[in-house]
This record gives structure tokens, sequence and C-alpha cells, in this order.
């Protein structure tokens, strides 16, 4: 009886393997259980030659073990899974074809485990079945791409709501590795929202077709699974950023989910997973799909994007317009290449940090993306210093008469103190910039900005702060430098801070070679000390000698030039920067092959009011100017050629109401306003920024001049020959 009890058993044995061998051959179950073709026998049935252990027949020897096959290519990382049936191989694995059902069947009776390798730095909870493996699998067999390994990379991680993290992928792929940031922003105790970002590196001078997808789940967010994203990604353009996701009290009361589940919000799940990525010739705006992308924005047969326009269009009322001509070919492929570039910064953040963002910006502006920018102005939306201060409502006149503040008063002072570590680097455009949120200092709240100024003696390091004041402040900063924890500089300066001028610039230092390796170990780290006092004054100045006023003026941070203006005044400046920013200083500061050029003080024939306006706009990125010297602030910026003041003014006299639209165009052709010419000759894109002029008062500009971004061999052409 024992002896045939056995005898069973190892002849189930026996099926089993030989089932397992049929799998891996792609056979299926169909001829389980039927004769052998060859011998016309059954190999399961009953064989009188057959050992028998219970008897005392030696067993079988073992098969010899198969030898595990080994893909050069195949460079599983993250948490891909592996699904290994029967000491098989993951190539046999993959020969096998059979439907869902069978798989589930035999998934829930065979005893095979799904193998979750650890991942490192990550808190992975055991699931609570393998349906969601299973369907995962299932998936990648199905999948029709001729992807081949080690695709899909999958990257999962929780992160809190309410709180910012970041995950790195564990291993690169071809030197090609990922980010995962989650930026959180809690609104109040009701509502929490947030916005994952991915940041490609590794990809040199190459270009490469990615395929990805995000899954958030666990949490009742607005949003939906997001389907699978096609971008193009280079070294300028690395970043992916996914929609908004948020979560509220009447998301929770909907799902069932209590009060007290809202105010300590549950962990979010994130897989992100790379489902296919190859190296492409180039960089270009054609066959990408954006995350939510729903309208193919297409100009000719050149470029299309599939993206969700309705963000765009809250900035751009005619936006339906703009997008029917781009896809007829009415606008040159300069105009196309702007309206792209723009879409790639507003979705990506696409050139941030570049010198670039500030003519996308421009360009953007005179295609009609003028309204609601204030839904972007906040303290926590990720856009930098530069990118915010070329907003529209950041340029504006003043009427009021000059009051200037003396000296800052101590007595009961609001103010707040922040140490940052930085972790920036000159030679990657993803890293030139990083981005603060101030603590809040009562009402007031704020954002600092961390970047490069590169300039033809070195590499700056700015700073620059934008505020949301409770009222008029005179605002006193104090910067502070260290090297390996140990202070190296100190610079205070003061300005007044209201509606009209919410920034505040400075340089930090001038970076040698030793502060720049310090940089890269991340060991620079600066501290701000920031004060703040209700004033009425609308002006102030920083002195040289903080009690003596007779003293030159100061601008913001180190100082080793001075400008000497005609009414017998002095200001410092940083050289470097300000050579920057005006083609004119910098050969009055730089060049030695002339008498009166390459010193360290120069003399201009200006009153000193007029130069601290544009050292002002230079420095801060926005001022209150007064509207009766706004004229001799363009004929200096002009003798100094300096876009910077000049972009600045023009974006003050285009959207003020102080002046009239006829005004503004002569003011334009005068002192050749790009935005200006551009709105006046395209009305129907011009939003809000439109000039109520006359036909005949059009035809001045009617002809854009080559510089121009509807100009030149690219320029214009008549729909009928587009």
């Amino acid at each position: 009886m024992k002896s045939r009890k056995m005898d069973e058993v190892y002849r189930e044995r026996l099926r089993h393997r030989l089932r397992l061998r049929r799998l891996r051959r792609g056979e299926g179950r169909g001829n389980e259980g039927q004769a052998d073709p060859q011998n016309g026998q059954d190999r399961l049935a009953g064989n009188p030659e057959e050992r028998n252990p219970a008897a005392g027949d030696a067993p079988p020897p073992p098969p010899p073990p198969r030898p595990r096959r080994f893909h050069a290519r195949r460079n599983w990382q993250d948490a891909v899974l592996q699904f290994l049936p029967g000491g098989g191989d993951m190539q046999d694995a993959n020969r096998m074809d059979e439907d869902e059902n069978d798989f589930l069947q035999r998934m829930n009776g065979g005893g095979h485990r799904l193998f979750l390798p650890h991942e490192e730095n990550h808190r992975q909870d055991p699931p609570q079945n393998g349906a969601e493996q299973i369907q995962e699998q299932l998936e990648r067999r199905r999948s029709n791409r001729p992807h081949e390994l080690p695709f899909p990379f999958i990257t999962r991680g929780e992160f809190d709501m309410s709180q910012s993290m970041i995950k790195e992928c564990s291993k690169p792929w071809n030197n090609i590795s990922w980010i995962i940031k989650y930026e959180a922003k809690v609104v109040n105790s009701s509502c929490h929202y947030g916005r994952f970002f991915v940041t490609f590196n590794g990809m040199d001078e190459n270009a490469y077709k990615i395929v990805t997808s995000l899954q958030i789940s666990k949490v009742v967010v607005n949003t939906q699974d997001h389907l699978e994203q096609t971008l193009i990604l280079d070294k300028n353009h690395r970043t992916l950023m996914f929609p908004d996701i948020k979560l509220t009290s009447q998301n929770c009361v909907d799902s069932g989910i209590n009060n007290q589940d809202v105010n300590n919000p549950t962990q979010l799940r994130m897989t992100f997973t790379v489902h296919h990525a190859e190296k492409v010739d180039e960089f270009t705006y054609d066959q990408q799909q954006w995350p939510n992308g729903c309208v193919w924005v297409r100009y000719l047969d050149k470029c299309s994007v599939k993206m969700e326009i309705d963000q765009l269009r809250i900035h751009h009322p005619l936006l339906d317009l703009l997008l029917e001509d781009l896809k007829i070919g009415r606008l040159c492929p300069k105009e196309a290449e702007a309206f792209y570039e723009f879409a790639g910064f507003f979705y990506h953040r696409w050139y941030i940090g570049t010198e670039k963002l500030h003519q996308i910006l421009l360009n953007a502006f005179k295609l009609g993306f003028t309204e609601k920018w204030d839904l972007l102005d906040t303290p926590d939306s990720g856009i930098d210093f530069n990118a915010k201060a070329l907003l529209p409502f950041y340029h504006d006149f003043s009427e009021e008469e000059p009051k200037q503040q003396i000296g800052f008063e101590s007595d009961s002072p609001s103010g707040v103190c922040q140490i940052f570590e930085l972790r920036m680097n000159p030679k990657e455009v993803h890293r030139r910039t990083q981005v603060e949120t101030m603590r809040f200092a009562r009402e007031h709240r704020g954002q600092f900005t961390f970047y490069f100024e590169d300039t033809p003696k070195g590499t700056l390091l700015m700073m620059g702060a934008v505020f949301k004041l409770d009222g008029r402040q005179n605002a006193k900063m104090k910067i502070t430098l260290f090297e390996h924890g140990i202070k190296k500089a100190v610079y205070t300066s003061y300005r007044v801070i209201h509606e009209q001028q919410r920034t505040y610039g400075t340089v930090v230092a001038h970076l040698s070679e030793e502060q720049l390796t310090i940089l890269a170990k991340n060991r620079l780290s600066v501290g701000i000390q920031l004060h703040f006092h209700h004033t009425d004054a609308n002006f102030i100045y920083t002195f040289r000698h903080e009690e003596d006023l007779s003293s030159p003026y100061m601008m913001p941070g180190p100082c080793n030039g001075w400008i000497e203006c005609n009414d017998g005044k002095t200001i410092g400046v940083n050289k470097e920067f300000v050579s920057k920013h005006s083609h004119q200083l910098n050969a009055l500061f730089n060049n030695n092959m002339f008498v009166d050029c390459g010193s360290s003080t120069i003399k201009v024939n200006e009153e000193s009011d007029i130069v601290l306006y544009c050292l002002e706009i230079m420095y801060h990125k926005s001022l209150a100017i007064n509207f009766d010297n706004f004229k001799r602030i363009l004929d200096l910026a002009g003798y100094w050629l300096s876009d910077t003041i000049k972009r600045y003014i023009e974006m003050a006299v285009v959207h003020t109401d102080k002046l009239e639209p006829a005004d503004k165009l002569d003011l334009g052709i005068f002192y050749d306003l790009d935005v200006i010419k551009y709105v006046a000759r395209h009305p129907e894109y011009a939003s809000s920024f439109n000039l109520d002029i006359s036909e005949e008062e059009r035809a001045r500009v009617a002809t854009p001049a080559g510089n121009e971004l509807d100009g030149g061999p690219l320029g214009r052409r008549p729909v009928g020959n587009a």
C-alpha cells in the first residue's frame, strides 16, 4: 500500500515536470494527457521497467541543472517584477503564450511566488495579493511594442502629500538616470496639492526619444492615471512635469474618507515607468505626446505635439485663432518655434536657468499670452526669480513724488533668518538655479532664487527674491557666504518693497576656481537675514558707510567698480555684473585699447538719480519708475546698449494706461521696441496688449526688420504660398 502511494507521488512529479517543459515550448495545456506523437504512448502512463524506490531500487539520477542564460543587454533595475516558473529563466517565461484566465488559474494553484527585489532607501509595503503584479506581467507579455530588454523600467515610491520628496532610480540605463521629485503645496489643513517632476541626466550631447507613464494610487486626487507620454529629450530639454494632483475635504467626503484623514493625508503611491528609450538624431518638436495631451497642435507637416490646451487658453483668450493659423502655416517658422518653445517652458519648465528664457517669454507676449499670469505668481510656484520678473505686472510707472527713507528703524521689526546649502552646478542646465521658499514672517511671504551669471571674467553667484508683503516695507537684507560652514563674506543692503516693486536682487560672490570646487561638493552655503519695517517712503539708498550719508552709494553685494555721475555723486557697482548687462559698460570697464577705458572708475554724463534707476533695473528686475523720467532712462539704456533696461521699460510702456496707443507706437518706432511693433502689426493675437490704432498708423510698421520674430528670410508669407 505504501509502495503504491509513493508511485503515485512520483508520477505526479513527473507530470508536473513534463507540463512545464511543454509550456516552455509553447504547447500550452492542449496536449496534456494525450499520447506522445513520437512513439504513440502516453509518457506519463505506468512503465513496467520503471524503478521502484519503495522496493529498494535506486532512484533515477536528477536531471542536470539547466545553465542560466545571460544577455549582455539585460539590466533589470528599480522594482522590475520577475516571474520564473519552475526553475526556468525569463526567456522561457516570455515564450509562454497563454490567455489571462489560464495564467491566473495556474498562478492560484501552482504555488509559484512573485519576486520583488528590495530597493534601497525605499520602504515597499508587501502587496495584499499578487493580482496587481500578475496584471503588470501580463501587460508586459501582451505588449505589441518591439521593445527589447531591459525595458520596461519601473520605479515605485510613496510620498506624503504634505511633504516634498525626491527619489532616484537605483541604476542608470545607458548612462541615463532619472530623478523623481514631488513638490508639495499645502494651502490649508483641508487642501493639499502637489506636482511630480522627472529629470533625466547623463544624455551628454545626444537626444533620446523616451516613452513613459505615471500611475498614482491610494489617495483621492483630481486627476486620472496618466497615459503614456512620448518625449524627445536632450541636455536642454530634460524635464518632464505632470499636472497638479489635489486632495480636498470634498474629495474625501465623496469617497467616504473622514476629516481626520484629510488633516493627516495618507501616503500617495507613485509608479513611474520608462517603457522604451532610443537615441535619435536631434531634438525636435515632432510626434511628442505630453501628459494629459488631448489635442494635436501641428505646424504644417513639420511639428506636432499632443498637449492639453485648456491651460494655455487661460492665458490667451484668442488661442483657437493662433492654433488655426499655426496649423495652416500662416505663422512663419520662427513664430512656430517661438510657440513650441513657450509651450515647453509652460508645461515642463524647460529653459529655466538659461538666458534664452527672456526672449521666449517676450515672444509669448507677442503671440498674445498676456493674461492671468498672477495664477503662477505664488511663492511656491517653482518659477524662478528671472522668469517671474518678466511677467507683465512687474513693470509699471509711478506718479508718486519721491520720498526717501533715511536709515532703518530697529524697534519691533519682523524678520526671518535662513541658511541654504547650495546644490548647484553652473555647467549643468537643470542645476543652474535653486528655488527656495521663505519662512513666514508675520503676514509676509517670499521666495528666494539662487542662480548664476556667466561673465567674461568668470561666474557670478546671484540671489533674487520675490515678496508678497503686508503693506509697504523697508527691507534690510544681510547676505553671508559660508565655505565649509565658515563665514567668508557679509554684505548688507536696503530696499523699499511695495506692490509696484516686489523684488530684491543682489550679487553674492564672484566665484573663484576654489569656490567652484567647494560648490561641487555641496559645501557652499548662503545665509539670509531679512528684516522688515513699515515705512511711508518709496526709496532708500545704501551707503558705503551706513552712518555717513555723504559717502558713495552702493549697489547690493560686493563692489569693485565705481561710476561717477555729472552731479558729483559716486555709485559702487560690481563691474563684472553691470558689464554683463551693458555692452558700453563692458567696454568702459574692461577694454584696455583706449586711454579712458579699462579702469575701475568710469564717468557717465547723467545725474545720479537716472543712473540709479538703470542700475536698480539691472539688479532688482523691477522698479516703480517715475513717469516723468522714463524717456531719460530709455536714452541712457540706448547709450549703454543694455537690453535688460530697454526690455523693462518696453513692458511698462505696453500695458500702461498713462500713454495713448499712438504715443506707444511712436516710442516703439523711435526706440526700436519689438513687442510694440509686433503687436501693432498683428492685433488679432494681441489679447490685452492690443493697440487701438488706425490702419494708416499700422502701416508704419507693416514691414518687419530682419531681426524681428516675423521678419527675415524665414518671415511671414502669404497663406496661399504657405
